[in-house]
């Protein structure tokens, strides 16, 4: 094949396709196919070496595992024969253990029995034995009583840890409660801002009923305020009640004490400092009540602000409502003409591409026109050159008859 003359083609190619890398694109193509059956060679060459190294490795794996059989073969012989070594020392070992255990429960018993029968031969030893067991006995004994006089402590000790416990609970009970009614507090607060917000947002005739329901929620506050200082009040008189009982059990409780032993004075001492400290906890308590219900009532006066500051806040939300609904009508105005002249670019831009299409596709059919003739004339001509050598080795043939036949 000519490629000075497929060149030239291709260049004529390249101006009636207007396409510059034509000839760059058949350069590129021979540097690839040149380059694949390198790369063939090489991989053929790196599948052989695989194949040898596989080889060598199988060699040598195979020779590893016999030795390695041979190795294990020689350690289990070693080991079994020190095994049998071991397991007769062992038995040895064990047999003189057991003789020599054996001699000592022997020589033990004997000295027992000596023992016991000199106790019961000789008189002092035994009434020896009798003081000594009985002065054990009155150790014992007096053990057992140190042991129940330490327990009585100890009940009388946790009686009081179980008094102050109980008002601990009671401290923890009343915090609570103070935390239920903050919480009920917040409801309400809650309850009445949801109903003014209702209230704002209705229309003139909501108006004139909102006025009327305004009027019935402050008669409901009142009295939810009025129940709230009821219930408050009847809590308090029920826990006066239960302390006053549990101040009475714990007087009845002291004097008992006292009339036990007078060795309870320190502790009686500490109950009475603790009833002191119960008084005056019960005297904050209704101070704390007292300003709890001074804060009810500026609660109400500042439930009244926040209604009216409520209604400010309803007209500047009307004013920012129509502001707002103003400017969201402009951008839609704007978002609308935006999508008109997209839609509009839109359809001039798929008519430019169109008719560039069509001109591309019409120049490419000239192309592929024009590369078929060339095809067809670069097959003629290797049809002829084929033709030409076969002519050419007939006659070199006949040549090396003649020579041979001289």
């Amino acid at each position: 094949m000519d490629y000075s003359t497929l060149a030239n083609k291709l260049l004529e190619f390249r101006a009636i396709a207007c396409d510059p890398g034509a000839v760059d694109r058949s350069i590129d193509e021979e540097y690839l196919r040149r380059y694949k059956w390198c790369e063939e060679n090489r991989q053929i060459g790196i599948r052989n070496a695989r194949e040898m190294e596989a080889r060598r490795k199988g060699n040598a794996v195979r020779l590893n595992s016999q030795k390695q059989y041979e190795c294990n073969l020689l350690s289990k012989m070693k080991s079994e024969e020190v095994r049998n070594i071991l397991k007769e020392e062992q038995n040895k070992t064990e047999e003189s253990l057991a003789a020599n255990v054996k001699r000592k429960l022997e020589e033990e018993d004997r000295i027992i029995h000596e023992r016991t029968m000199l106790r019961e031969t000789e008189p002092e030893l035994r009434d020896l034995a009798s003081k000594i067991r009985a002065k054990l006995v009155g150790r014992i004994l007096e053990s057992q009583i140190h042991s129940k006089r330490v327990e009585k402590m100890n009940e009388i000790k946790q009686e009081v840890e179980w008094e102050k416990q109980l008002l601990k609970a009671d401290a923890m009970e009343e915090s609570y409660e103070i935390m239920k009614s903050k919480l009920r507090d917040e409801k309400l607060r809650e309850e009445a801002r949801q109903f003014t917000y209702d209230k704002l947002t209705g229309n003139t005739q909501k108006d004139r009923d909102a006025r009327a329901d305004k009027e019935e929620s402050k008669r409901i506050i009142d009295r939810l305020v009025a129940e709230e200082n009821k219930q408050i009040e009847k809590e308090a008189e029920e826990r006066k009640r239960i302390n006053e009982r549990i101040r009475k059990e714990y007087q009845k409780f002291i004097e008992q004490c006292e009339k036990d032993k007078a060795k309870k004075a320190d502790e009686i001492e500490f109950e009475r400092q603790l009833l002191k400290e119960f008084s005056a906890y019960n005297n904050r308590l209704d101070e704390r009540k007292q300003v709890k219900k001074d804060r009810i009532n500026e609660r109400i006066k500042k439930q009244e602000e926040i209604e009216r500051e409520r209604e400010l806040e309803r007209q500047i939300l009307e004013k920012a409502q129509r502001e707002k609904a103003e400017l969201e009508a402009k951008k839609l105005a704007e978002k609308k003409r935006l999508c008109e002249e997209m839609k509009k670019y839109r359809q001039e831009h798929i008519a430019q591409n169109q008719s560039r299409l069509c001109k591309e596709k019409e120049e490419y059919e000239v192309y592929l026109k024009e590369l078929e003739k060339h095809r067809a004339k670069v097959e003629a001509e290797r049809q002829a050159m084929l033709k030409e050598y076969a002519e050419y080795l007939k006659m070199m043939h006949a040549e090396i008859l003649i020579f041979h036949q001289k």
